[in-house]
Protein backbone atom coordinates (compact mmCIF):
# COMPACT_ATOMS: atom_id res chain seq x y z
CA UNK A 1 0.00 0.00 0.00
CA UNK A 2 1.54 3.45 -1.17
CA UNK A 3 -0.54 6.52 0.87
CA UNK A 4 0.58 9.85 1.09
CA UNK A 5 -0.58 12.59 3.30
CA UNK A 6 0.26 16.60 2.21
CA UNK A 7 -0.59 19.36 5.33
CA UNK A 8 -0.35 22.78 5.01
CA UNK A 9 3.22 22.29 6.42
CA UNK A 10 4.41 20.47 3.05
CA UNK A 11 2.84 22.93 0.67
CA UNK A 12 5.11 26.11 -0.29
CA UNK A 13 3.73 29.97 -0.75
CA UNK A 14 5.22 32.11 -3.46
CA UNK A 15 3.85 35.01 -5.28
CA UNK A 16 3.13 34.92 -9.46
CA UNK A 17 2.21 37.98 -11.82
CA UNK A 18 -1.50 37.82 -11.05
CA UNK A 19 -1.52 36.70 -6.82
CA UNK A 20 -0.92 34.20 -4.73
CA UNK A 21 0.39 30.41 -5.49
CA UNK A 22 0.37 27.54 -2.84
CA UNK A 23 2.15 24.30 -4.36
CA UNK A 24 0.84 21.00 -2.69
CA UNK A 25 2.78 18.46 -4.80
CA UNK A 26 5.59 18.07 -7.20
CA UNK A 27 6.93 14.90 -8.78
CA UNK A 28 10.11 14.37 -8.62
CA UNK A 29 10.10 16.02 -5.40
CA UNK A 30 13.77 17.55 -6.15
CA UNK A 31 11.88 19.27 -9.08
CA UNK A 32 11.97 23.08 -9.02
CA UNK A 33 9.02 24.88 -10.68
CA UNK A 34 10.79 27.69 -12.42
CA UNK A 35 13.32 25.13 -13.96
CA UNK A 36 10.08 23.31 -15.75
CA UNK A 37 11.80 19.62 -14.47
CA UNK A 38 8.94 18.58 -13.25
CA UNK A 39 6.35 15.83 -14.36
CA UNK A 40 3.08 16.54 -12.03
CA UNK A 41 2.92 19.97 -9.87
CA UNK A 42 -0.67 20.11 -8.04
CA UNK A 43 -1.63 23.94 -6.60
CA UNK A 44 -4.61 26.07 -5.60
CA UNK A 45 -3.79 29.99 -6.38
CA UNK A 46 -5.25 33.34 -6.01
CA UNK A 47 -5.96 35.85 -9.21
CA UNK A 48 -6.39 39.05 -7.59
CA UNK A 49 -5.73 41.37 -10.70
CA UNK A 50 -8.79 42.19 -12.71
CA UNK A 51 -6.65 40.95 -15.67
CA UNK A 52 -4.09 37.97 -15.05
CA UNK A 53 -1.82 37.15 -17.74
CA UNK A 54 -1.08 33.44 -17.11
CA UNK A 55 2.53 31.85 -16.80
CA UNK A 56 3.82 30.19 -20.11
CA UNK A 57 4.37 26.90 -19.63
CA UNK A 58 5.50 25.30 -23.16
CA UNK A 59 5.39 21.25 -23.39
CA UNK A 60 2.71 20.94 -20.40
CA UNK A 61 -1.12 20.44 -20.18
CA UNK A 62 -2.82 22.74 -17.39
CA UNK A 63 -6.02 21.46 -15.44
CA UNK A 64 -7.62 24.62 -13.74
CA UNK A 65 -11.03 24.46 -11.25
CA UNK A 66 -12.40 27.40 -9.83
CA UNK A 67 -13.06 26.89 -5.74
CA UNK A 68 -14.37 30.23 -4.91
CA UNK A 69 -15.35 33.63 -6.75
CA UNK A 70 -15.39 33.46 -11.00
CA UNK A 71 -13.07 34.24 -13.83
CA UNK A 72 -13.41 34.56 -17.80
CA UNK A 73 -10.66 33.32 -19.58
CA UNK A 74 -9.41 32.87 -23.05
CA UNK A 75 -6.58 31.12 -25.00
CA UNK A 76 -4.89 32.54 -27.96
CA UNK A 77 -7.53 35.40 -28.41
CA UNK A 78 -10.31 33.37 -28.61
CA UNK A 79 -13.82 34.20 -27.01
CA UNK A 80 -14.05 34.80 -23.69
CA UNK A 81 -14.99 31.61 -21.23
CA UNK A 82 -16.90 32.12 -18.09
CA UNK A 83 -15.91 29.58 -15.16
CA UNK A 84 -17.77 29.68 -11.57
CA UNK A 85 -17.24 27.98 -8.83
CA UNK A 86 -16.29 24.23 -9.58
CA UNK A 87 -16.38 24.99 -13.47
CA UNK A 88 -13.30 24.06 -14.88
CA UNK A 89 -10.90 24.08 -17.96
CA UNK A 90 -8.45 22.31 -19.91
CA UNK A 91 -5.32 23.77 -21.93
CA UNK A 92 -1.70 23.77 -22.97
CA UNK A 93 0.70 25.46 -21.09
CA UNK A 94 1.89 26.95 -24.19
CA UNK A 95 -1.49 29.28 -25.00
CA UNK A 96 -1.58 32.74 -24.37
CA UNK A 97 -3.77 32.55 -21.52
CA UNK A 98 -5.59 35.72 -19.85
CA UNK A 99 -8.21 35.71 -17.47
CA UNK A 100 -10.20 38.60 -16.25
CA UNK A 101 -11.53 38.50 -12.66
CA UNK A 102 -10.86 37.77 -9.12
CA UNK A 103 -10.62 33.74 -8.03
CA UNK A 104 -9.28 31.42 -6.13
CA UNK A 105 -8.63 27.90 -8.30
CA UNK A 106 -7.07 24.30 -8.03
CA UNK A 107 -4.36 23.60 -10.65
CA UNK A 108 -2.89 20.47 -12.42
CA UNK A 109 0.52 21.20 -14.71
CA UNK A 110 1.59 17.67 -16.76
CA UNK A 111 4.18 17.26 -18.49
CA UNK A 112 2.76 15.88 -22.12
CA UNK A 113 4.74 12.98 -22.39
CA UNK A 114 3.71 11.32 -19.26
CA UNK A 115 -0.03 10.81 -19.31
CA UNK A 116 -2.20 9.13 -21.21
CA UNK A 117 -5.28 10.65 -19.33
CA UNK A 118 -7.03 12.41 -16.85
CA UNK A 119 -10.39 12.29 -14.68
CA UNK A 120 -11.12 15.16 -12.22
CA UNK A 121 -14.76 14.95 -9.77
CA UNK A 122 -16.07 17.14 -7.15
CA UNK A 123 -17.42 14.74 -5.01
CA UNK A 124 -19.71 15.97 -1.96
CA UNK A 125 -20.08 12.33 -0.53
CA UNK A 126 -17.54 9.49 -1.75
CA UNK A 127 -20.11 6.08 -2.39
CA UNK A 128 -18.71 2.97 -0.71
CA UNK A 129 -17.89 1.96 -3.97
CA UNK A 130 -15.61 4.58 -4.83
CA UNK A 131 -12.29 2.76 -6.09
CA UNK A 132 -8.73 4.22 -6.36
CA UNK A 133 -7.19 3.93 -9.64
CA UNK A 134 -4.35 1.46 -10.79
CA UNK A 135 -2.13 4.62 -11.36
CA UNK A 136 -2.58 7.36 -9.53
CA UNK A 137 -5.62 8.46 -7.39
CA UNK A 138 -5.11 11.85 -5.81
CA UNK A 139 -7.88 13.69 -3.18
CA UNK A 140 -8.08 17.70 -2.15
CA UNK A 141 -10.29 17.68 0.87
CA UNK A 142 -12.47 21.04 0.36
CA UNK A 143 -14.35 20.46 3.49
CA UNK A 144 -15.59 17.61 5.71
CA UNK A 145 -13.79 14.74 7.17
CA UNK A 146 -13.05 11.48 4.65
CA UNK A 147 -11.32 8.33 5.48
CA UNK A 148 -9.54 5.50 3.25
CA UNK A 149 -10.56 2.46 3.82
CA UNK A 150 -9.34 -1.19 2.98
CA UNK A 151 -10.41 -4.57 3.66
CA UNK A 152 -13.03 -2.92 6.11
CA UNK A 153 -10.48 -0.44 8.24
CA UNK A 154 -9.71 2.73 8.39
CA UNK A 155 -6.15 3.07 7.18
CA UNK A 156 -6.02 7.05 7.06
CA UNK A 157 -8.50 9.40 8.12
CA UNK A 158 -8.44 13.18 6.29
CA UNK A 159 -9.92 17.00 6.88
CA UNK A 160 -9.97 19.78 5.38
CA UNK A 161 -7.08 21.56 3.32
CA UNK A 162 -5.25 18.09 3.14
CA UNK A 163 -4.06 16.31 -0.05
CA UNK A 164 -3.56 12.80 -0.37
CA UNK A 165 -1.86 10.50 -2.94
CA UNK A 166 -2.58 6.62 -3.42
CA UNK A 167 -0.28 4.73 -5.63
CA UNK A 168 -1.21 1.22 -7.62
CA UNK A 169 -4.00 0.35 -5.37
CA UNK A 170 -7.05 -0.82 -6.88
CA UNK A 171 -9.03 -2.00 -3.63
CA UNK A 172 -9.36 0.71 -1.45
CA UNK A 173 -12.50 3.15 -0.79
CA UNK A 174 -12.73 6.56 -0.05
CA UNK A 175 -15.78 7.52 2.26
CA UNK A 176 -17.14 11.00 3.51
CA UNK A 177 -17.99 10.57 7.59
CA UNK A 178 -19.23 14.02 7.65
CA UNK A 179 -20.69 16.33 4.83
CA UNK A 180 -17.82 17.58 3.19
CA UNK A 181 -16.71 18.27 -0.58
CA UNK A 182 -13.43 16.96 -2.00
CA UNK A 183 -11.89 17.00 -5.15
CA UNK A 184 -10.79 13.61 -6.88
CA UNK A 185 -8.15 13.00 -9.16
CA UNK A 186 -7.81 9.83 -11.35
CA UNK A 187 -3.85 10.19 -13.43
CA UNK A 188 -3.34 7.39 -15.78
CA UNK A 189 0.27 7.36 -16.29
CA UNK A 190 2.50 5.95 -19.78
CA UNK A 191 5.00 4.94 -17.40
CA UNK A 192 3.96 4.46 -14.03
CA UNK A 193 7.20 5.33 -11.23
CA UNK A 194 8.24 2.63 -9.00
CA UNK A 195 9.02 5.45 -6.36
CA UNK A 196 6.40 8.02 -5.60
CA UNK A 197 5.86 10.17 -3.79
Amino acid sequence: MSVSIFTECDFKTSSWAGGITKQMYIYPKSSIYKKRNFYIRISTATVENGKSTFTNLKGYDRFLMILKGEISISHDSKKLRELHAFNYDFFKGESNTISIGKCTDFNIMLKRDFYRGLIVKKVCDFPKDCNTFPGLTFGFILSGQYSIIKNDQVMETLTKGQLFLIHGETDMNIISNKDGTALLIQLNLINVPEALP
